[in-house]
């Protein structure tokens, strides 16, 4: 019996530590979420709302997302000079960019979708 029970655990310590080591240990940058509504402008949503922001993650100039298809454009806009210093289109199925490597400082990230866009600080 001592013998079943330690190889359950055994085998239980092992998927436990394979499932740890799958995850990502880079940075995730913190989103807020904002709501397009062509009408009034834009509104930030509030603390109760069920929109969760995605969960993207920083490793220098390059940027993972857990989930692809949240957005549709990426852009970076200094926040010394407040203009947009970078621009680009993000496919369907991408799960990942890289970001130019001669751009250096703190800028503002934006994840635009039709509906939503999403943004937060990031430094290169």
């Amino acid at each position: 019996m001592k013998k079943f029970s330690l190889s359950i655990l055994f085998g239980i310590i092992s998927i436990l530590s394979i499932y740890a080591s799958s995850e990502i240990d880079f940075p995730i940058i913190d989103l807020k979420c904002y709501n397009k509504r062509p009408a009034d402008g834009i509104v930030q949503l509030g603390p109760r709302t069920l929109v969760s922001s995605p969960v993207v993650y920083q490793d220098n100039y390059n940027l993972i997302f857990e989930t692809s298809g949240f957005c549709h454009s990426v852009i970076l806009i200094d926040v010394q000079t407040d203009e947009v210093v970078y621009e680009t289109i993000v496919t369907e199925s991408t799960t990942q960019i890289s970001l130019p490597e001669y751009l250096e400082g703190e800028y503002e990230i934006r994840f635009n979708s039709d509906r939503y866009y999403y943004y937060g600080n990031i430094e290169l």
